[in-house]
């Protein structure tokens, strides 16, 4: 039993370093999708603490609860809000729902699973929920048609959308604004993936963005995602006017495949952008896969540079897509 459970305790004990790995050095398979589950290895951790202490191994006993106090620090709220910008992204703490104005804005992202997402359900949220800018991925253009039909022209008027390439990641990406964007351009980034679309929306750059998945090339999931910390420090060529504002402020909103426990991601954070979803505890924002009730992970994400402040982050079920939409309240300063 010792020799078993000692065994076991080595495998999570390995499996749990992983997330300590250089940023790149994930992007080699298996190296994504066993970082994912990282944040669950308090687990089996815990198990083995049980069995340990009930068979008398006290040595196996202790390292397993060692181990199980670790992995659980690594999934907790306390070390979530370690990764957020304090003040720069600090959510209001009166519990009020900011209002959308000049500088206030309810944002939304959601993966429309290969355009599958039902249309109607997707105006209705931003209906119902006051959003003003919202970012989609995957999408397709009989599910762009849909939603024009289902009245999304009517509510968020301007609209850029990348374009549909053979290597697209499920589809291409798109932004939905009720505000006329200052600029706007259909791919702000090179990377191997779907077009990353950017529109100038009062002086705050908006991006909508998915970078490949795992599945489609790790290497490329790595690569991607490290590489939209490019956004935060400049604007793409666009279509502005000579005398346009270059943008202060940067939201990268979309399902980035990755979460806190995967080094290319902390590297995008540490370049300078704060995680919506940090600020709420991980059942309130983890948004895939939809259909299965536990476990799910944080793929999706609203990112932010110092100047926006995040409230109210929530997720919402859209029929027909594997994701939940993730929702936002966003306060210019």
């Amino acid at each position: 039993m010792a020799t078993t459970l000692s065994t076991l305790l080595g495998i999570i004990a390995l499996w749990w370093v992983l997330r300590f790995l250089p940023a790149g050095a994930d992007g080699h398979r298996p190296m994504p999708y066993l970082i994912a589950f990282v944040r669950f290895l308090w687990i089996p951790s815990m198990v083995i603490v049980t069995l340990a202490f009930a068979s008398r191994h006290w040595i196996v006993a202790v390292f397993a609860a060692i181990l199980t106090l670790l992995t659980g620090v690594f999934a907790s709220p306390w070390y979530r809000k370690q990764h957020t910008s304090g003040e720069r992204g600090r959510q209001a703490t009166d519990g009020r729902k900011a209002q959308n104005t000049n500088n206030s804005y309810t944002a939304m992202t959601l993966n429309c699973r290969y355009g599958l997402a039902n249309p109607q359900a997707i105006v209705d949220a931003v209906r119902g929920n006051g959003v003003s800018i919202l970012a989609l991925q995957e999408l397709t253009p009989t599910l762009v048609a849909e939603l024009d039909k289902a009245g999304m022209g009517t509510l968020l008027p301007y609209c850029q959308l990348g374009k549909s390439q053979k290597g697209d990641n499920g589809g291409f990406n798109g932004i939905f604004s009720r505000i006329q964007p200052d600029a706007q351009n259909g791919n702000a980034i090179d990377i191997a993936a779907a077009d990353v679309p950017y529109c100038d929306i009062n002086g705050v750059a908006v991006y909508s963005a998915h970078p490949k998945s795992p599945m489609r090339g790790c290497r490329e999931w790595s690569r991607g995602i490290i590489n939209l910390a490019t956004l935060g420090s400049h604007a793409p060529g666009n279509s502005a006017p000579a005398a346009a504002t270059f943008p202060s402020e940067t939201i990268i909103m979309g399902d980035l495949n990755s979460n806190l426990d995967h080094p290319s991601f902390r590297k995008l954070l540490d370049e300078g952008f704060d995680d919506a979803g940090l600020h709420a505890s991980h059942g309130h924002t983890a948004s895939f896969p939809q259909w299965l009730v536990w476990p799910r992970l944080e793929l999706d994400h609203i990112l932010t540079t110092s100047g926006i402040r995040t409230s109210n982050v929530s997720t919402l079920a859209i029929p027909g897509s594997d994701h939940f939409a993730l929702l936002a309240q966003l306060r210019h300063i």
